[in-house]
This record gives structure tokens, sequence and C-alpha cells, in this order.
């Protein structure tokens, strides 16, 4: 029986130490491989994002994000970046790498060590009076409650950085009230504390993602505004501390940061 091989990563995104920042896989296969078997393997790995590479030129690839339910990712900037980490580390591949993906062209480089993404797109956040989704975290002490149409998302500003930190999430409790709200994730985010400028935290419908780099298409803007600061150095305080730094454009964010890879090998399929 011919079996395909198809090289593995598993990867720590937004952080130099290991069982840190957001656990994904990369792989690189070509065109042979179906979209079937990219969404069961997928499902295998069990991450959050698993990223697939597909070599098209020099220093270009298709790049493609599938989710643990098996189904495409539409974006995935940690796992982004993971994949330009393994690009240049394990193949000395010569950067920009311009990567093609449903949402555009993303461009990631490298400096000092630290790798940086740049992904085309920025969500717009406004102030909305609906307070339903405090209910996802029995929550009263709030600053003020923001919503983007486009990714059906509701960011919850809190007075400071220790209430984020110490959110204990329900996430019974997170899914109901999303699902009510025909929402599909939650932002909680507050001021840092130096050298930080902002945390925050992401919660979806399944659990919370402990990397999260899409993200910073609303908030580093909304921060930028607020903080007046160009670059922006933010963290995700939870258990697998993740820490990036965002810079706000017209036409997209770019996001720096680091990773690091776990394990490698092969798949067999």
């Amino acid at each position: 029986m011919n079996q395909t091989e198809i090289p593995f990563y598993w990867i720590d995104a937004f952080t130099s130490e290991p069982f840190g920042g957001g656990p994904t896989v990369v792989c690189i296969v070509d065109k042979e491989v179906s979209d079937d078997v990219l969404s069961n393997v997928a499902k295998e790995t069990g991450v959050l994002e698993t990223a697939f590479v597909e070599k098209i030129g020099e220093s270009e690839y298709n790049l493609r994000w599938f989710y643990s339910d098996g189904s495409e990712a539409p974006f995935a900037g940690y796992a982004t970046l993971a994949a330009a980490h393994m690009l240049i580390e394990e193949y000395m591949v010569k950067c920009p790498i311009t990567f093609h993906t449903l949402t555009g062209i993303w461009i990631a480089d490298v400096n000092d060590g630290k790798v940086t993404v740049f992904i085309p797109f920025l969500l717009d956040v406004k102030k909305i009076d609906d307070k339903r989704i405090l209910e996802a975290f029995d929550m009263t002490d709030y600053v003020e409650i923001y919503y983007n149409d486009d990714q059906a998302t509701f960011m919850i500003l809190l007075e400071n950085h220790e209430q984020v930190e110490t959110i204990i999430p329900d996430q019974c409790r997170i899914q109901k009230v999303l699902e009510k709200l025909g929402a599909r994730r939650v932002l909680v985010t507050a001021r840092g504390q130096e050298p930080i400028d902002f945390v925050y935290r992401m919660f979806l419908l399944s659990r919370e993602d402990y990397a999260c780099g899409s993200a910073q298409t609303g908030l580093s803007p909304y921060w930028k505004k607020v903080l007046g600061k160009d670059k922006l150095r933010s963290m995700q305080p939870h258990s697998r501390v993740s820490e990036l730094i965002a810079e706000p454009l017209e036409n997209g964010v770019k996001i720096t940061s680091k990773a690091r890879i776990l394990v490698k090998g092969k798949l067999y399929v």
C-alpha cells in the first residue's frame, strides 16, 4: 500500500520557551494531498489550528489553516508565524517569505532572531450598549463593550490587567452565551503594566485560544489610539503566556515574536 509522507513540526509560537505560547502543527505538503487528508490531519493533531505549506516558488508558498474540527480557517496569526519560523530555521528559506492565503498575501521576515508577519487586514470594533456578553463571565465590573460584525467578535474592556489575568473561564457558560448571541469569539482586554502595553485573552466557542495573532488586527489599532504608540507590546496572561509586538498600519498589522520547535517528524497517510 502506497503511503504519502508529510513532514510535520509541532511548534510553540509567541514564545521562546517550550510549553509556552500557542501550540500549533505545521506540515509541508504538495498539491497532490487532498483536502480530506488536510482536514483529517488537523483533526488528528488536536491543536486549535494546523498549518499546511506548499512550495510554489522561491520563498513563495501556498498556506492554508485548518481547525481541530477539520474545517478550514480563514486566517491564523500564530500558525503563520510558526510556519515562517520553521521554514527559516529548518530549510534556510530566504526572507521575505510570501504566503498566498484565503485572506490575501501575507509576508514574513526575520530580524534579530524574531519573525515578523504582516497580516493584510484590520478589524474595526465599534462600541455597543448590549451587555449580554457579560453573562459569559458572570461579570459586572467593566469599562466598555465593543463588537466587530465581520468576525462576530466581542471585545470587553476592563479597568486593569489583574481583572484579565484572574478570569477563571466557565467554557460551557461562554459557549452558551456566544451561541445565543450568534457570535464566534470574545476578547477581554485591559491596559498592561510596564513593559507590557496591553493584555488580552481570547475565548472561542470551544476553548480559550492561548495565542492569537489575528486578534491584533482589532486590538492593536484600538490601543494605538488610546496609548498613542506605533508599536505595542502585548501579552496573553494565562498558563502558557504568549507575548508579541504589534505595529498597526493603514492596511494591516505587523506582528513580531519568536517560536520554538518541540517535535519534528513525518506523518504517513
